[in-house]
Formats: C-alpha cells, structure tokens, sequence
C-alpha cells in the first residue's frame, strides 16, 4: 500500500492510497508482452507474402499449387500472432479487472491493443468497441495510479 499525493485543479491536495500487487503487475507485463505478437505476425505475414509475389514475378506462375503453397506457408505467423495474442489478451484483462493493476501504462496498451484488434478483424470490432467503452469510462480509475493529476473527477 502506498500514499499518493495529487494537488488539484483547486490548489487541495487529494490523498490516494493504492494497493499494488505483484501478481497483477508481472500479469499485466506479460500480458502486454504477449499482445505484441498479434502485429508481428502480421507485419511477417505481409513480408512473407510480399516475397512469394516477387518469386512469383521472377520465376512465374509455375502451377496454382505452388501459389497455394506459398500462400498457406505465409499465413502461418499471423495464425501463431492470433493463438499467442490471446492468452496476453487474458492476463492483461485478469491483471485489471481482478487484481485491479490500473497503471497508465497498462490503460495505454490495452486501449492500443483494442484499437488494433478493432482496425484488422471484423469479429473482434464489437469486442473492441466494448473494451474501449469500459476502458473510457473507468479512465479515472487508471489516472490515481500514476502521474497524472486527478482533473478528471471530483471525489
């Protein structure tokens, strides 16, 4: 437990006491980590197809199987983003809503997270909407925690 002191807008100062966990920062830490895997993938899928294009323009189209091929061999890194991502996606959510880890940096990357899920799959547009909303409405709640003053709601 540790004492914050937050001068207001109305030069008062505000005392906030927050209770820290370990488990929820290392949590969060990993959950964050692991959550950079689903932009890899990604930005390898895109390089890997980039590259069979340029084989296919130099050599040429062989047969439908080779493009295939080349195809499915160049998705697999944004398969293994997706299954690795989601686990992070867990944790940092475990980390905020039970272990109430509720860092700036931890409101950062998951609104960051919900932006990228939302921007690159048309499933995950609703989930992220939901997530950005819960995370917008309970901002204060990420703002006591770190070095921000407390302007945003009065107490």
């Amino acid at each position: 437990m540790s004492n914050l002191n937050y001068k207001s807008p109305n030069s008062t100062l505000i005392e906030v006491s927050v209770q820290t966990s370990a488990v929820g920062k290392w949590l969060a830490l990993i959950g964050s980590i692991t959550l950079l895997s689903l932009p890899i993938g990604i930005i390898s899928t895109i390089i890997s197809m980039y590259q069979l294009f340029q084989e296919i323009t130099v050599q040429g189209a062989r047969s439908s199987e080779f493009i295939a091929n080349g195809m499915s061999e160049a998705l697999i890194p944004t398969i293994l983003g997706l299954i690795y991502s989601l686990p992070g996606a867990i944790l940092l959510c475990v980390s905020i809503v039970f272990f109430r880890h509720r860092r700036p940096w931890v409101f950062r990357v998951s609104i960051a997270a919900s932006i990228v899920v939302f921007l690159l799959f048309p499933i995950g547009t609703v989930v992220s909407l939901i997530i950005i909303f819960m995370l917008v409405k309970h901002k204060h709640s990420f703002y006591v925690c770190g070095n921000w003053a407390l302007n945003k709601r009065k107490q």
